[in-house]
């Protein structure tokens, strides 16, 4: 709920929203506990007008049935691995995600399934912004995406908190996205377990 309440300040009343959901019955009830805060009784806040269930934005699958007694081994083997490689009995390995979630970014973008599409045959006028409501790893791998994070990057990532929010921010006049640290919550970038060196094209200092 109170994840609802900082998106509607974020966004003002008035907004138009769109959102994804994955299927998960976790997100499903973050989803539902942020409508309410959304939009008062009186109809003010930020009106969500499609909601989209996509299975790409899941968690990871770590498999049908997992027995407890085996969680030691596989976690000491996804060590030795790697974790972003590691795929476990009937799970998926972190880079399967990360083909989940380019495939998300591509439809958003434009693709042979483009969840913008779908959005406009159910509404008319743009929307103001799309929320995507998601799981921790998933959401690293999102950025690690459009960011052309490397995996020893997107390793050293940590997950955001339970209703954490990051956001992006379109540049006015072109199709890019910058994170915008001072909007997300906490207002900051994603943390990381270890300095990096950021150079930026063209700058003589990182």
């Amino acid at each position: 709920r109170e994840a609802g309440r900082r998106v509607r300040r974020l966004l003002g009343d008035g907004a138009r929203i769109s959102a994804v959901v994955s299927p998960f019955e976790r997100t499903q009830q973050t989803l539902y506990c942020m409508q309410q805060e959304l939009q008062d009784e009186d109809g003010r806040g930020v009106r969500v007008r499609y909601v989209h269930v996509d299975p790409r934005v899941r968690e990871q699958e770590f498999g049908n049935f997992q027995v407890a007694e085996d969680m030691p081994r596989h976690k000491q083997t996804a060590n030795e691995v790697g974790r972003f490689y590691y795929r476990r009995p009937t799970g998926e390995s972190g880079a399967d995600v990360y083909d989940r979630a380019a495939s998300f970014w591509d439809s958003l973008l434009g693709g042979s399934f483009d969840v913008q599409d779908l959005f406009r045959r159910r509404r008319a006028g743009p929307d103001d912004a799309l929320l995507v409501v998601t799981h921790g790893l998933t959401m690293r791998l999102l950025l690690m995406r459009y960011f052309s994070w490397s995996v020893d990057t997107v390793d050293s990532v940590y997950n955001p908190a339970n209703c954490d929010t990051w956001v992006l921010k379109k540049r006015p006049g072109a199709r890019v996205y910058d994170l915008a640290p001072d909007e997300c919550h906490p207002p900051r970038l994603p943390w990381a377990s270890r300095r990096v060196r950021i150079v930026r094209r063209g700058d003589d200092e990182a």
